[in-house]
């Protein structure tokens, strides 16, 4: 009885929860915290295990952010055999759709402590004029 009822909404729900969290390779995707305020854009991902060198942050033309996480080269230790190991830095890609609304050219980023930060400041508010009646002659 347990299986009919659980049967049919539960593999979907699953199904989706576990599609929203994995990557096509069946690897998590770093977590990401995007927020906003009137001036900017704020972005955190944790990516921690990674060096500076092994991320590339690129800005397309359709204002379109995309983060690549490279793979570091995995040196095996001298004397030493594993009973477990479950730490590794895999690689990843995020990408975000930003707006138009962004200037471009004053992008920043930092990383410290596993936090990958991206600023992305907002083009200030463009001040509207009064509509203005033209006559044709």
């Amino acid at each position: 009885m347990y299986n009919t009822i659980i049967s049919k909404p539960f593999p979907a729900l699953l199904e989706n929860l576990i599609d929203s969290n994995l990557s096509k390779t069946g690897r998590t995707q770093a977590p990401v915290n995007i927020g906003e305020n009137s001036a900017q854009i704020d972005i955190e991902i944790a990516i921690p295990g990674y060096s500076k060198e092994l991320i590339d942050i690129n800005l397309d033309d359709m204002n379109i952010l995309t983060i690549v996480g490279k793979s570091p080269e995995e040196k095996s230790p001298k004397n030493k055999t594993f009973r477990r190991k479950e730490i590794h830095v895999t690689p990843f890609k995020r990408s975000f759709r930003l707006g138009k609304e962004i200037e471009r050219t004053r992008v920043q980023a930092s990383y410290n402590d596993g936090i990958l930060r991206i600023m992305v400041p907002k083009i200030a508010e463009v001040t509207r004029k009064e509509a203005l009646s033209i006559s044709v002659k």
